[in-house]
């Protein structure tokens, strides 16, 4: 007890509470420095952790000086010392004079400075390397162009009393992502991808580095009776900092639903710095429909058309002709009716002639409005299931123009360049619809697809393993690693990627595909009947895919193997197939390369080179799989088809100096 209250009271004598209190107060007042220099560059969050680290290792060393400096200066003079015990004393003395020497408040200041001139040290370095927080994900597709007016709209929580809400909550989201879309100078992320963050216990600053942009905005909508409130606030994704907040109290009216979207609009345009041009200004200002019923029923049907099933898509359907009775002026309601037409030819199976109600019901929308994206869209899908791709690009294209975030017609856009042969163009789009969809692993294979088809097979690579990355279940990650080593040649690379797809995928047809097709690379013809097989009886409609489908793969290994008339049965079928859809105006080239193939298989060069040459007017150029492809072995010592494959190397090697050259440019 003596000891502790001698403690105490050298503890008082020395003034050690004051300087406590004053490295308490200092210490707060750094960090303070320190957080937002870490905020205002953008720099990680260890970096106000380093920060801590080192005011806690000062502190010990600030409270030692203190202790032996005060004690110093609080000590009594003492003249003429007793002599006993003077070797003891000298010791003491030495020893506090090497204490006296060491911990000194020169030393301690010295220190202090040295420790954060250390971490500007660091801080400068990181900056000047170009450090900032982003997932190798977003560095792939070139998040630096616009970060600081790239935003991603998270997911509208749904504050109402009833759960049954939620459709709403959801459609104001998805409007005031559009209206915010449809603004050029703004980079916008697709609703795909935020959705993916409803649920998530990501902070913003972790948001904003996955998705590659310089703020998020963040909502509320409560519904209740004829009332509504929706409240929104646009966040920094670096800083964490507020740049703007509002909310809403309005009764619930299409007038002033829709003035609260494009009041929000405006309002995050002024936050971010953005221009909005005249025809944007009106387009975002512009009321789609004056009720509120029909706007209503388009919201729920769009919530059912997200559900994809074929009983969704029904209900779906109905619901947009129920808001196209009360409103026939409601281009959305003709739109969305168009694209549940659409979808049941393109996902569901339904007979071709949907798509003539598809056109119909986007022809209505856009009489309806002329400026509907959702419009030219719809249409664009229609013409897309006919086959009619120049058509359908055009379109997509006039989408894009009224809306230049719409990442649906950004990434059909590719697809229809990427059908006629324009692969450098396709890169160029399907890489914009990467950009706006990076938590979407299709979105980043196709852009590995069109790497490869050009040959830059290093450049393919990354974008496959980001996909990976994103979802290592998606079976379209796996084939495509079989196609680009088909592509390559590294046909045991190939089949090692064959066994992995199978162990995942057992029983999907898609996998079996592609693992008879590198069966046939490989010569493995028993073993790519069994699996085409198979393939075709857990899917009798085996649809259209990039490279061969099930029936050629079939056909032409029972035919190595000697089964000739099976082999005929297969070929025969496939190619009336094929034809088929040539003469109803379909203009895939795919079509065209399949009957050349066919023809190839059973050594008929003439019609073999005749639909080959038809298929290179159509747009083919995947000389890469061809360098390769085992069905075409016969016709290789065929100067024409020589001739014919050259061509093809030399438009995919110009492609390639475009594509290069537009990598090289200084941006403006």
């Amino acid at each position: 007890m003596a000891r502790l209250k001698q403690f105490i009271h050298e503890i008082h004598r020395r003034s050690l509470w004051q300087v406590l209190g004053i490295y308490v107060v200092g210490s707060w007042v750094a960090i303070q420095v320190v957080q937002t220099l870490t905020e205002s560059l953008g720099m990680p969050l260890w970096f106000p952790q380093l920060a801590v680290v080192l005011l806690i290792v000062g502190f010990p060393i600030v409270m030692a000086t203190a202790f032996v400096q005060e004690g110093i200066r609080s000590s009594p003079t003492v003249e003429d010392p007793p002599r006993a015990d003077t070797a003891g004393r000298a010791d003491a003395t030495a020893r506090q004079t090497r204490a006296h020497r060491l911990f000194t408040w020169r030393n301690a200041t010295v220190g202090g400075v040295a420790a954060f001139a250390l971490w500007g040290v660091v801080a400068a370095l990181w900056i000047l390397s170009g450090g900032r927080v982003t997932t190798p994900v977003a560095s792939e597709v070139g998040v630096e162009d616009g970060f600081a007016r790239a935003i991603a709209v998270l997911p509208f929580d749904n504050l109402s009393t009833s759960e049954e809400n939620a459709y709403f909550a959801d459609g104001i989201h998805e409007d005031v992502l559009t209206q915010l879309s449809r603004i050029a100078d703004l980079t916008v992320i697709s609703r795909t991808s935020v959705l993916t963050y409803r649920e998530s216990d990501k902070t913003l600053r972790e948001i904003g580095g996955e998705l590659g942009v310089g703020s998020v905005l963040e909502g509320s909508v409560r519904r209740l009776g004829d009332n509504v409130r929706i409240t929104v606030q646009l966040v920094d994704a670096v800083t964490d900092q507020h740049l703007w907040a509002d909310q809403y109290d309005r009764t619930l009216t299409t007038t002033d639903v829709f003035a609260i979207q494009t009041e929000i609009a405006r309002e995050i345009v002024r936050a971010l710095q953005a221009t909005l041009s005249p025809d944007e200004a009106s387009r975002i200002a512009h009321v789609p429909t004056e009720s509120l019923r029909a706007y209503d029923l388009v919201l729920r049907g769009r919530a059912a058309y997200r559900r994809s099933t074929d009983a969704d898509n029904t209900e779906a359907i109905r619901l947009f002709k129920a808001a196209t009775a009360l409103d026939p002026g409601f281009a959305d309601a003709w739109a969305g009716l168009a694209a549940g037409y659409s979808r049941r030819v393109l996902l569901l199976g339904y007979d071709l002639a949907w798509t003539d109600s598809a056109r119909a019901a986007a022809s209505r929308a856009i009489e309806a409005d002329p400026e509907s994206a959702r419009a030219y869209r719809a249409l664009a899908s229609a013409e897309s299931a006919r086959g009619r791709w120049q058509r359908s690009t055009e379109l997509n294209l006039r989408a894009i123009e009224l809306d230049p975030n719409y990442s649906v017609p950004i990434s059909n856009t590719g697809a229809g360049m990427e059908v006629l042969g324009r692969y450098d163009e396709a890169l160029r789009w399907y890489t914009k619809g990467a950009r706006l969809n990076p938590s979407s692993s299709n979105s980043h294979l196709v852009v590995a697809r069109m790497h490869a088809l050009l040959g830059r097979f290093e450049d393919a690579e990354p974008w496959l393993q980001a996909a990976q990355r994103l979802d290592d279940t998606n079976v379209w990650v796996f084939v495509h690693y079989i196609w680009l080593d088909l592509m390559r040649g590294r046909l045991d690379q190939a089949e090692r990627w064959v066994d992995h797809i199978l162990a995942m995928h057992p029983g999907e047809f898609h996998a079996l595909r592609a693992a008879a097709l590198a069966d046939v690379f490989a010569g493995r013809n028993a073993l790519a009947v069994s699996r085409a097989r198979e393939s075709a009886r857990l899917s009798p409609a085996q649809g259209l895919v990039w490279w061969h489908s099930g029936q050629t793969i079939l056909g032409y290994a029972l035919q190595q193997l000697g089964e000739l008339g099976e082999a005929e049965r297969q070929l025969d079928d496939h190619l009336a197939e094929r034809l088929s859809s040539v003469e109803s105006g379909d203009e895939w080239n795919f079509h065209h390369w399949e009957i050349a193939t066919i023809h190839a298989i059973r050594g008929e060069a003439d019609e073999a080179v005749a639909w080959a040459e038809r298929a290179y007017d159509a747009g083919f150029r995947r000389a890469r799989f061809v360098d390769h492809d085992p069905m075409w072995d016969s016709m290789r010592p065929d100067p024409r088809f020589q001739e014919l494959l050259g061509r093809i190397h030399a438009d995919l090697a110009d492609q390639r100096r475009g594509v290069e050259a537009r990598e090289t440019a200084v941006p403006n």
